[in-house]
């Protein structure tokens, strides 16, 4: 496996992987992969539905989403990647051609709920200079920010119940 960079504790990007690299990730403690490379960009033969056999096989978790750089800022992928973060198991491992995709994608969905300043700085300390995202990763803030707000004015507030005076 390339090297894999751990952006928090619980996730880390990689390139390309192989059979050998899945095996790899299993014995490193990843519970999950996530497939963020195009079948179309795979160069080594271990496509999508080999790599989801062979991961199936090491009791691993795969999950196939795949994005280019035209399709990398589409809020359906961010939210979607949202989704896969806060509904896998700790240990999750995505990657793509090099791992940018992969860093620039968690960055975009993790800003939803965490300030983007953070997220950019957990970005930097896996050596992924971003900070050309920034806007973008406001916006993503700032959309998280909206559906907390949709969320709570749609959740009935329930009244303490007063006891009848005896």
């Amino acid at each position: 496996m390339q090297d894999y960079k751990a952006i928090s504790s619980e996730f880390a990007v990689a390139g390309i992987l192989s059979p050998v690299d899945l095996a790899k990730a299993r014995t490193l403690g990843f519970s999950t992969i996530v497939n963020n490379l195009p079948d179309e960009e795979v160069t080594n033969g271990f496509t999508s539905d080999v790599a989801h056999q062979k991961a199936k096989s090491l009791g691993l978790d795969y999950i196939y989403l795949p994005v280019t750089g035209a399709s990398l800022e589409e809020q359906k992928n961010i939210d979607q990647f949202a989704q896969i973060l806060a509904s896998t198991d700790l240990g999750v491992l995505a990657h793509c051609k090099t791992g940018t995709r992969s860093a620039i994608l968690w960055g975009l969905a993790s800003s939803q709920s965490s300030q983007p300043t953070q997220v950019l700085e957990q970005l930097e300390s896996a050596d992924f200079e971003l900070d050309f995202l920034d806007d973008e990763f406001e916006e993503q803030w700032e959309i998280g920010l909206e559906r907390s707000t949709a969320r709570m004015s749609a959740t009935p507030q329930l009244r303490p119940e007063i006891p009848a005076c005896v």
